[in-house]
């Protein structure tokens, strides 16, 4: 059983704002993927039960980019810049079936 994906914004990020639409895709994206990675090998269930190993995972300490600087970026250099520092300490954590 593998659980809608949780989204975090870091406490003290400053922009607050996320398009809903980009975060649904993102999530989905992510659940997605693991339901891929892990169905072969294990059966995905929809219910909790005896024998049932359920996943949580969450997308936490977000700081959104900030869109005027990257529009700025944008029209001054020609790429998308993110100056949202998404390393603010996030932790990844990876499980595999040896």
């Amino acid at each position: 059983m593998i659980d809608p994906v949780v989204i975090y914004l870091h406490p003290e990020a400053e922009n607050r704002q996320i398009d809903p639409e980009v975060l649904k895709e993102l999530t989905d994206y992510l659940r997605t993927s693991v339901i891929e990675e892990v169905q072969d090998a294990y059966p995905v269930v929809d219910d909790s039960g005896p024998d049932v190993l359920r996943i949580r995972a969450a997308i936490t300490d977000i700081v959104p980019a900030n869109p005027l600087i990257n529009t700025a970026t944008i029209l001054a250099v020609g790429l998308p810049v993110d100056m949202g520092g998404g390393g603010h300490g996030g932790r990844v954590r990876r499980f595999r079936d040896q």
